[in-house]
C-alpha cells in the first residue's frame, strides 16, 4: 500500500513539475540533427477551413535521410471535397542529392529538376530551418499520450509561434528525445481562414543501411521535365457573365503614402485587374490606371492582401478575373 502511494505521488509530482521547454526542444533538435541514417514513417492530415470552403486531405509519408541527402514519399488516401476544381495534394516524391533536387507526382509526367537553393525546405521531422526563432519562442503546453510502434507514450507538448511558420506544436518523447508528432497552424486576417498540417510518426529507425539508389532519380519512360503542379496552377481564367459569377471582395487593404510624398498625393483610386483563385486569394494582377510610379506598386501590394468570395461556374469555385479600385490613405511613420 505504501509503495503504491509513493508511486502515485511520484507520478503526480512528475505531471506537475515544471518543464524547461527550450531544453526539451533543443534535445529533440540535437537528436534529429545527429549524423547517420534515418527512416521515418507516419501519417498526415491537412485541413483548410474558411467562410468559403473546407478541404481535408489524409495520407501516409515516408522519409529516408543520409547525411544531407533525403527522399520523401507521400501517398494521398482521401480528399474532401472530391471535385476537379479542388486540386488534391499529389502523390509522389521529393529527392535531394547533393546540389540537385527532383520532384515527381503521379502520373509520372511531368517531373521537376532544380538546383538546390536555400529555400528548399527539408521533409517532415527534419524541418528546422528557423530553429533559433522556434527555440526562442518555445513554451510548455502540457502532456499528451500518443500511440507509437504499438505502445502508449506520454509526450511533452511544446508550442512555438513565429511570424513565418505560425504556431508549431511539437510532441516529444522525453525518454528517447524523439519528436513523435508535429503540427503546423496558420491563420489569415480574412475569410476566418485557418490551415493546419499534422504529421504523426508511426515508426522511426536510426543507423540502418540505406541503398544509395534511393537518392538517385531516373525519369520513367515517357516522363518529361516540367512543373508537376502545373495542372493545378495553370487553370483556365474565366470572366464574369452567364453562369460565371464575379469574385466579391470581403477583406480590403488600402494602399498608403507618407507625408514626404504628399506632393504626389493620388487624386483618384488606382484600378487593378486581378485574377482571383478558387480559394479567394489574388493571383496575377496589373494596374489598368493609377497615379504611376511607386504608388502603382503600392496599389498592387495592397491588393495582394485582399480576400474574396471566389467566383463560381455552375456552383464550383474557379479562377475568375475582375477589376477593383484601390484607395490611398495617408500614413504617418511611427515615432
Amino acid at each position: 500500500m505504501k509503495l503504491a502511494s509513493v508511486a502515485l505521488l511520484a507520478a503526480l509530482a512528475f505531471a506537475q513539475s515544471p518543464v524547461d521547454a527550450r531544453r526539451v526542444l533543443q534535445e529533440a533538435f540535437d537528436a534529429a540533427s545527429a549524423p547517420g541514417t534515418w527512416f521515418v514513417e507516419g501519417r498526415y492530415i491537412t485541413e483548410a477551413v474558411s467562410d468559403v470552403y473546407t478541404t481535408r486531405r489524409t495520407g501516409a509519408f515516408r522519409v529516408w535521410k543520409s547525411g544531407q541527402d533525403w527522399r520523401t514519399e507521400n501517398d494521398r488516401e482521401a480528399v474532401y471535397p472530391s471535385s476537379s476544381y479542388w486540386p488534391p495534394h499529389p502523390s509522389g516524391f521529393w529527392i535531394k542529392n547533393g546540389p540537385h533536387a527532383w520532384r515527381a507526382s503521379e502520373p509520372w509526367a511531368p517531373y521537376e529538376f532544380r538546383q538546390v537553393r536555400e529555400d528548399l525546405r527539408a521533409p517532415a521531422y527534419f524541418r528546422w530551418e528557423d530553429f533559433p526563432t522556434t527555440l526562442q519562442n518555445a513554451v510548455f503546453a502540457g502532456r499528451e499520450r500518443i500511440e507509437f510502434e504499438g505502445r502508449d507514450v506520454e509526450c511533452v507538448v511544446i508550442q512555438s509561434k513565429s511570424p513565418h511558420d505560425g504556431l508549431r506544436t511539437f510532441y516529444v518523447d522525453p525518454s528517447s528525445k524523439m519528436m513523435l508528432r508535429e503540427r503546423y497552424e496558420r491563420t489569415q486576417p480574412c475569410n476566418s481562414y485557418r490551415a493546419s498540417l499534422t504529421a504523426t510518426c508511426t515508426r522511426i529507425e536510426r543507423d540502418l543501411p540505406i541503398d544509395p539508389a534511393l537518392f538517385t532519380f531516373t525519369p520513367p519512360p515517357g516522363a518529361v521535365q516540367g512543373d508537376p503542379l502545373a495542372p493545378f496552377i495553370n487553370r483556365r481564367v474565366y470572366r464574369a457573365g452567364g453562369d460565371v459569377s464575379a469574385p466579391i471582395p470581403i477583406y480590403r487593404v488600402d494602399a498608403t503614402y507618407t507625408p514626404d510624398s504628399i506632393d504626389a498625393m493620388p487624386r483618384t483610386p488606382a484600378t487593378v485587374h486581378v485574377e482571383v483563385s478558387p480559394f479567394g486569394r489574388p493571383g496575377r494582377m496589373w494596374v489598368l490606371s493609377g497615379p504611376g510610379g511607386d504608388l502603382n506598386e503600392k496599389a498592387l501590394g495592397a491588393v495582394r492582401g485582399w480576400c474574396f468570395l471566389p467566383g463560381r461556374k455552375g456552383g464550383d469555385p474557379v479562377v475568375v478575373s475582375t477589376t477593383v479600385d484601390v484607395d490611398f490613405r495617408l500614413s504617418y511613420p511611427a515615432r
